[in-house]
């Protein structure tokens, strides 16, 4: 960790603040003075919201296990769970999004869901049951920050059903060669236009081309392959529906 964020965090986040804020990244809606710099009030610049992704995506992979590890617990849907219920939802997280982010492959997710549980206990997110070994309790306030973890990993969600909803809508041959991906721009931008895609950030070149890749290794290639279409729909909108305000 950086010296600046060991000794003194808050001033760094001002900081930080500060600078996003002359730069017209976000912008102070607050009339707060420098007597209270922790209470002022900012709202992003949408249009700038893709410079924020760049800070943010340089720091995202650290976050990631702890990411899967939430969305897995919250996924469960109980305030009452043990770390082998997590292991399978973290599993399927880590293949779904492996051409997104790199994983020492020669540590399991048992060993993932277990550092990252001892670390929430840490944070006061969850707490151990006083009577059921290897089982932990949700507190109310770790709720909400399973959902801020878990929440990292929307704009790939939302980026991957912008492909699959591509590839639901045109055939194998109409889906091959270059127009792909010119495809699945269009249908990411008329989602977004619809309001059926949150963030702006999630129309990623990037991360289509990483989608592509996943599904069509999946079977997925176009509109003929309707029952692993229909498969990924519905774990896709199973998650997005658990990142939701």
């Amino acid at each position: 960790m950086a010296d600046t964020l060991h000794h003194d965090h808050m001033n760094a986040i001002n900081n930080a603040l500060d600078s996003y804020a002359q730069r017209k990244l976000i912008n102070q809606v607050s009339d707060n003075t420098q007597d209270n710099p922790s209470e002022k009030q900012y709202r992003i610049n949408v249009n700038k919201r893709h410079l924020l992704e760049y800070y943010k995506n340089n720091c995202v992979s650290y976050f990631i296990p702890a990411a899967f590890t939430a969305l897995a617990i919250l996924e469960k849907d109980v305030f009452l769970f043990t770390a082998a219920d997590l292991h399978e939802d973290y599993t399927f997280l880590r293949s779904f999004f492996k051409y997104e982010f790199a994983y020492n492959l020669d540590l399991q997710p048992e060993y993932f869901v277990r550092k990252n549980i001892k670390a929430f206990i840490n944070d006061a997110i969850l707490v151990p049951h006083q009577n059921i070994p290897d089982t932990y309790n949700i507190t109310s306030v770790g709720l909400r920050k399973l959902k801020l973890l878990a929440k990292f990993l929307k704009t790939y969600f939302e980026s991957y059903w912008i492909a699959l909803q591509t590839f639901k809508q045109n055939s194998r041959k109409d889906l091959s060669g270059k127009d792909r991906l010119k495809k699945i721009q269009s249908m990411g931008n008329r989602l977004y236009k619809r309001k059926e895609i949150d963030l702006p950030e999630s129309l990623s070149k990037i991360n289509y081309d990483n989608a592509i890749n996943y599904f069509t290794t999946h079977n997925i290639k176009g509109s003929e392959d309707t029952d692993q279409i229909a498969h990924y729909e519905e774990i896709i909108q199973r998650y997005l529906k658990l990142l939701v305000k």
